[in-house]
């Protein structure tokens, strides 16, 4: 596991990219490789891409409702989910709970790495997206490894969801998790709808941490044509 961060950190330096955007990067997609979540896929898929666009950077500003709000400029949410983050935690005010949305992003997914980064803190933390016809929802708790991720599918004739993917903390689980059911629709859909439970993450860990990880032979090549310019 130390070995492929350490590859794709050099990797992602390679295409020219900063130090605090490849490490973030890099964690992101190291945890959910580790958790069974296709973190390798993900930033395969996105090899292309990445490879033209190391001179866009995230830009910070309010929306209307003066909730803080970041532009990924198309980026992946492996580089600037950490950033989110940091925000969020930091926004916490007298109601014991932020909000923060990211605009223009790729690989929503990937905000579900930066997750822990709340736990870690005592806090409770909810992010959610709608991508390909579906709600996707990520819950987070301190008590549990890694987290629930949700996906229920929205109704055919619903109206276009917009594209903006919303982090929320709080210090009261009863506020996230009231946020995570209202969203889903209620108690059951949330319950029915859980793709991955936090167990099933953590098991998945175990096992990556006892036998290693898999990791297709394009991938690495790929990765190491890339290490190598550095």
């Amino acid at each position: 596991m130390n070995e492929l961060s350490s590859l794709l950190k050099r990797s992602i330096e390679g295409l020219g990219y900063q130090q605090g955007e490849y490490e973030d990067a890099a964690a992101a997609v190291v945890w959910l490789e580790a958790r069974g979540m296709n973190g390798l896929e993900m930033i395969a898929t996105a090899w292309p891409w990445l490879e033209g666009c190391s001179e866009n950077r995230i830009e910070l500003t309010n929306n209307s409702d003066g909730i803080p709000t970041l532009d990924a400029n198309e980026c992946s949410i492996a580089f600037c989910g950490r950033v989110a983050a940091d925000l969020a935690l930091a926004a916490i005010d007298e109601s014991n709970i932020s909000r923060i949305e990211i605009r223009h992003g790729q690989d929503c997914i990937a905000i579900l790495a930066s997750l822990d980064f709340f736990t870690a803190h005592d806090l409770y933390a909810v992010a959610h997206w709608y991508k390909n016809g579906a709600l996707h929802i990520g819950v987070a708790q301190p008590q549990q490894p890694g987290c629930d991720y949700c996906c229920i599918k929205t109704p055919d004739n619903d109206v276009a969801k917009p594209e903006t993917l919303t982090v929320c903390c709080s210090r009261e689980v009863k506020k996230i998790l009231a946020m995570a059911l209202e969203l889903a629709g209620g108690d059951s859909d949330y319950r029915n709808g859980i793709k991955v439970h936090s167990s099933d993450m953590q098991a998945h860990y175990n096992r990556a941490i006892a036998n290693g990880m898999t990791v297709n032979a394009g991938t690495v090549n790929m990765l190491t044509a890339a290490a190598d310019r550095v």
